[in-house]
């Protein structure tokens, strides 16, 4: 193959080395910037993808200043890297994809033991019953002056309850894996009956966005509708625009 005069073979080498490797942080980018589905449940597969493939690229490759490179990429993503107690949100969403469950954390042993196993457990569970905690009618489950919560049947109800709860959730820990092309959000709107309590919880979780990109998007388009010029809408104008995005999507 013949290389331009300025680089070398061994210069065309080490670019596609460097570019194979930027792929992997693209094809991560462009999948958790999208729109359009709730990608909330993949940043935890994200990171661990990230740095299993700098921890794999590390050990084999023969550059020094790009195995450097990638020590230092390395070092800054495990800084950022989720815990079950800094972003026990991004874990509840690994868990709620039907595709993924609790079996993700087990088939990737190099990053989760045992122990991490039971506290993802738990914490599903314990998140669960917050949920149906928070969605009972109610709220906070503070009686009204009205009607004075007997202290008595609330004691008798506790563990019925807390069997309830946990055996939803456990109903949907043990119940088949779905492929990975499946739409989450469809999935739990067509399994809603089957998981009532499950399903609110879901929709929660996966209503936050794990990225700025679809919001600033939005923002962006403005530019389609008003002219860069205003600094400020009539209400009556905002009104007007609104309700066009609105039929237009």
């Amino acid at each position: 193959m013949n290389y331009p005069a300025c680089y070398s073979e061994q210069d065309w080498n080490i670019l596609k080395e460097v570019e194979a490797l930027l792929q992997r942080f693209d094809r991560a980018t462009q999948h958790i910037s999208m729109s359009r589905h709730a990608t909330i449940s993949s940043v935890v597969p994200m990171y661990n993808w990230i740095i299993e493939t700098l921890q794999t690229y590390i050990r084999t490759s023969k550059n020094e200043a790009l195995k450097n490179a990638s020590k230092f990429a390395l070092e800054k993503i495990c800084k950022y890297n989720p815990t079950p107690e800094s972003r026990p949100n991004l874990f509840l969403a690994t868990i709620l994809n039907p595709s993924l469950k609790l079996s993700y954390f087990k088939e990737h042993p190099e990053f989760y033991g045992p122990r991490m196993l039971k506290q993802l457990k738990d914490l599903a569970i314990s998140a669960f019953k917050k949920c149906c905690t928070n969605h009972e009618p109610g709220g906070n489950n503070v009686a009204s002056p009205e009607q004075p919560a007997d202290e008595f049947l609330a004691h008798l109800n506790k563990r019925r309850k807390t069997d309830k709860a946990e055996s939803e959730m456990s109903e949907y820990l043990t119940a088949p894996h779905l492929r990975a092309e499946v739409d989450t959000l469809k999935w739990w709107e067509l399994n809603q009956n089957v998981y009532p309590k499950s399903t609110k919880m879901a929709l929660d979780i996966f209503g936050i966005q794990p990225s700025s990109v679809p919001m600033e998007m939005e923002f962006s388009g403005g530019a389609d509708l008003i002219t860069p010029k205003r600094c400020r809408l009539k209400s009556e104008t905002y009104h007007t625009y609104a309700v066009k995005i609105l039929v237009e999507n």
